[in-house]
């Protein structure tokens, strides 16, 4: 199960659970004011994905597809069917929440938010230099020491 902070799940059936999903980089308390803002109007969860705040990374060939399917098992338990669920994803939460939404059928799917987020490149070409760049970034990333990468996060990231 993926850490979560959760405030109740489906206390009616009209209403729907919000979950929140942060992007690359960040966890559950990059959202935790907007969950707090919105707990006062519907129930809500929010999750750090796999690799990110207080959830273990899942080595996979796929890691979107591990963390689609961790936070699939972890809304399942936390919040079962026929509860329904308004997905709101930034950047790559925003990926994570599209992926989602496909999974889910849709007297659960209660709606879909996405926040600079994409399905990702369509062309085969481009999916590759992407990979390319990505690989190297995180070989520069691994090399670098905690007070490096602080520095590099201030500067580059944000």
């Amino acid at each position: 199960m993926l850490a979560h902070t959760h405030a109740r799940c489906g206390a009616s059936d009209s209403e729907a659970a919000i979950v929140l999903l942060h992007g690359f980089l960040g966890d559950r308390r990059d959202v935790e004011p907007l969950r707090q803002k919105l707990g006062a109007l519907a129930d809500s969860i929010s999750l750090d994905l796999p690799g990110h705040g207080d959830s273990a990374w899942m080595p996979t060939i796929d890691a979107g597809t591990s963390a689609v399917d961790a936070a699939l098992a972890t809304l399942e338990a936390l919040c079962p069917p026929p509860a329904r669920l308004l997905l709101v994803g930034y950047s790559m939460g925003g990926r994570v929440a599209l992926q989602l939404a496909a999974r889910l059928p849709p007297p659960r799917l209660a709606g879909l938010v996405i926040l600079s987020g994409s399905p990702g490149l369509d062309d085969g070409a481009l999916r590759e230099a992407r990979l390319s760049r990505d690989v190297a970034l995180a070989a520069r990333l691994r090399a670098m020491t905690p007070p490096h990468f602080d520095e590099w996060l201030r500067r580059e990231w944000y």
